[in-house]
């Protein structure tokens, strides 16, 4: 299961605010072998394919693999280049004290 959010900011309510705004599009469940097609057909269907800055992620394997597949589709269907992938970093640090636990735990039955 996946979330689709979108983040955007405006100022016009002053040159010195930025007003920043999020909506959830849609948990949606992919098909890990269709996840970039799919992501391109909902940026066709709300019009935002040119004005993607980013996509953010969590570092596994299929969704580094997705983003260049997304990176290579932006820029041949919306001719955008700027998109720009980012990862959770929480989701990073989690995995490093998993692993951390792990090797303590060893070394506690050894």
């Amino acid at each position: 299961m996946y979330q689709i959010t979108i983040y955007w900011y405006n100022n016009t309510l002053s040159k010195f605010f930025i007003e920043l705004h999020r909506i959830l599009l849609n948990n949606i469940l992919f098909d890990k072998s269709h996840t970039a097609n799919l992501i391109i057909k909902i940026l066709k269907e709300i019009d935002i394919g040119r004005k993607l800055l980013g996509i953010t992620t969590d570092n596994i394997a299929n969704m580094c693999f997705i983003e260049n597949i997304l990176q290579e589709k932006v820029l041949s269907k919306f001719n955008n280049n700027s998109i720009q992938h980012f990862y959770y970093s929480i989701h990073i640090l989690n995995l490093d004290i998993e692993e951390g636990i792990k090797k303590v735990n060893k070394k506690n039955l050894e």
